[in-house]
């Protein structure tokens, strides 16, 4: 880092883990600073997240497919406990995690066959079953 005044470090990091990294503060010129913290995201602010940067583009999401979208990221797993039974059930959060958000739409950008201008339904099904491992 010495070598080079311009070389730039971004560190990506969930919260929990970000006091581990204190220790090596004084290794890095100039700290582990500044910091700036990634909130979760409403369903709005991933609506936006997912349609804007296709402004200007070639692609855009078909109505209601952007939304579906952000739907179903908004799904969540969890079990139900009752005296005698644990089931799971699926009920719908208030937030998306933004690098899930990320995740997904980086692997349905790259799935996309090259000539798919519009995203519909039906290739977002097909995503689904092909595109997410």
């Amino acid at each position: 880092m010495d070598d080079d005044p311009l070389l730039r470090i971004v560190f990506i990091i969930r919260e929990e883990y970000l006091s581990q990294l204190d220790n090596f503060a004084g290794f890095v010129k100039g700290g582990l600073w500044p910091r700036f913290r990634l909130e979760y995201l409403r369903k709005e602010a991933a609506l936006l997240a997912i349609k804007r940067p296709l402004e200007n583009t070639r692609r855009s999401f078909a109505p209601g497919v952007a939304e579906k979208l952000v739907d179903d990221l908004l799904k969540l797993q969890v079990e139900k406990i009752s005296p005698l039974t644990l089931k799971q059930a699926e009920v719908i959060g208030e937030y998306v995690e933004p690098i899930v958000l990320q995740a997904v739409c980086l692997r349905l950008w790259r799935w996309l066959p090259e000539q798919i201008t519009q995203i519909t339904q039906a290739e977002m099904e097909n995503f689904w079953i092909d595109g997410v491992v």
